[in-house]
């Protein structure tokens, strides 16, 4: 068995979606294609319009990386 790993890397800027996008992109990925997922987003401060950066990997074993 081959071992399939997909990274995903959205970058908005905040009060577009990005850390939504990238919760339901790992959300589908552990549900409905069964494979490992783990999404993260990772922002400074928590208003609209500064830099949002949401990650995704999916694996068809088990993620031991927890950084982006």
């Amino acid at each position: 068995m081959s071992v399939n790993n997909y990274e995903i890397r959205i970058e908005s800027i905040g009060g577009f979606g990005a850390n939504l996008v990238g919760k339901l992109l790992g959300e589908i990925g552990a549900n409905y294609i069964n494979m490992e997922a783990q999404s993260f987003a990772s922002y400074g401060s928590e208003k609209r319009g500064s830099p949002v950066k949401g990650y995704v990997r999916y694996s068809n074993k088990e993620i031991r990386i927890n950084a982006p």
